[in-house]
């Protein structure tokens, strides 16, 4: 999860709510020139609304956290770049 706070009052202001369906450690959120906030986790990078409705996703299949078993591979951070002119 992504929390914006005021930094006046540190009272939450937004937060991306339960888009997350399983446990992925968020490393990086980003709010976008349209409004947007992309949220890169440990297993996917997700881009929201404001309203918290996912627009896009990028996910690592087959990746699982933790443990003996776990994955050393995982998303740090992304950007969104415009490649229309």
């Amino acid at each position: 999860r992504a929390i914006e706070f005021d930094p006046a009052t540190g009272k939450v202001v937004w937060n991306s709510g339960g888009f997350e369906r399983e446990f992925s450690p968020v490393r990086d959120a980003n709010r976008l020139p349209n409004g947007n906030t992309l949220i890169t986790a440990t297993t996917k990078i997700v881009e929201i609304t404001a309203e918290g409705e996912v627009v896009w996703q990028l996910r690592l299949k087959g990746v699982t956290l933790g443990g003996a078993e776990g994955s050393r591979l995982g998303f740090y951070k992304a950007e969104r770049i415009n490649i229309q002119p």
